[in-house]
């Protein structure tokens, strides 16, 4: 999973199809176990969905592009357009749900 940065986040969802861009903070407590729970994740989807991370303290022009008010956020991006988010430190298998029940909708390969 790749940090973006602001100065690469339009470079990055241009680049790729799918992108899931979980925004967190190291002063965010929920954080860091959505992180390793995302981190799992993006094995699972290898090839179909790229994954990065983004600290929204440091790289606030992102966060603000998306109206990002609560941490963690899980952002799905579709050739760059947002077309899904979830809010919160969620199970792997609500994260897995709310991934698959997007891509399919949308994937034919999915």
């Amino acid at each position: 999973m790749q940090t973006l940065t602001d100065a690469a986040f339009t470079t990055a969802a241009a680049a790729t199809e799918w992108l899931a861009i979980d925004f967190g903070a190291p002063s965010c407590a929920p954080c860091v176990p959505f992180a390793k729970t995302v981190g799992a994740l993006a094995a699972d989807y290898a090839g179909r969905v790229a994954f990065a991370a983004m600290d929204a303290d440091a790289e606030p022009e992102t966060a603000a592009r998306f109206g990002i008010r609560g941490l963690p956020t899980l952002l799905l991006l579709h050739r760059g357009a947002e077309v899904g988010r979830l809010v919160g430190n969620h199970s792997r298998e609500k994260v897995q749900k709310f991934l698959d029940k997007i891509v399919a909708a949308t994937d034919p390969r999915a």
